[in-house]
């Protein structure tokens, strides 16, 4: 059973976390500015070629006081995490259908994810993670070395009737607890843009509601009847920066 990121989204402004992310020359861009005028019937912007890559960084506290650090990457295209927002300015009388949009700012999208980032072993490690994602820029890093005070339960023993280490209690919440100083090595990539951490809680909800997200399959023309491709639970909400909010689920893994 491993932890996955299973959904990623901005926060706050997509226009300014747009002109953040997409400050290298190397990077996807708007092919219309804001303010400018779209081709004639559109409201879809297009885009320079390219993706935008982003590193996960998750920090695990070990019992041996030095953490380890443990890195998953994704990359989007701008068209997954943007969508324009529009105001029309010209409609001709007398030609039906002829409209032209002007591009007035950027809505953001909710991207579906499944990238597996650890395994939870709460008999070497801490009860809480903490996880970083940045946009990368460069290759050039740097390396700095941090400490904090991490709790580790300790009601785990071999129990014969299993034949393996188990956990003794029911909850981490109500098990015996030491505290450690843990070391852990921060790596950064110099010129990159960092988006900020997040703390997970073991104890956390994973599902916080019984109502489920519905993602529909893609439509070739609009008037088609919308028709569920699956559906999902509502997830824990509560990891966010004001970059962005991600969503983290536990699945099985074949490995």
């Amino acid at each position: 059973m491993k932890e996955f990121l299973v959904g990623f989204e901005l926060m706050g402004d997509a226009l300014g976390f747009y002109r953040k992310i997409a400050d290298q020359d190397g990077d996807p861009k708007s092919s219309i500015p804001i303010g400018g005028v779209l081709p004639a019937n559109s409201s879809i912007i297009t885009w320079t070629e390219g993706e935008y890559e982003f590193k996960v960084t998750t920090y695990v506290g070990s019992k041996s006081t030095i953490g380890t650090e443990y890195k998953s990457f994704f990359r989007l295209k701008p068209d997954q995490l943007f969508r324009a927002e529009v105001e029309r300015v010209i409609s001709r009388p007398g030609m039906p259908g002829y409209t032209v949009y002007k591009l007035v700012g950027l809505k953001s999208k909710r991207v579906d994810l499944d990238l597996p980032l650890f395994e939870w072993d709460l008999e070497n490690y801490g009860a809480t993670i903490k996880i970083a994602i940045e946009e990368v820029d460069g290759q050039e890093t740097e390396v700095n070395s941090i400490s904090s005070s991490i709790e580790f339960a300790t009601n785990f023993g071999f129990d014969a009737s299993f034949g393996e280490k188990v956990k003794f209690g029911v909850k981490f919440g109500s098990t015996i607890k030491e505290v450690l100083n843990v070391s852990n090595t921060i790596t950064k990539t110099l010129g990159g843009d960092e988006l900020g951490e997040v703390i997970i809680n073991f104890a956390d909800p994973v599902v916080i509601s019984d109502e489920f997200r519905y993602h529909y399959k893609p439509r070739t023309n609009p008037r088609e009847q919308a028709v569920v491709d699956y559906t999902e639970p509502t997830f824990n909400s509560k990891y966010y920066t004001g970059w962005y909010r991600l969503y983290i689920s536990p699945k099985k893994t074949n490995l």
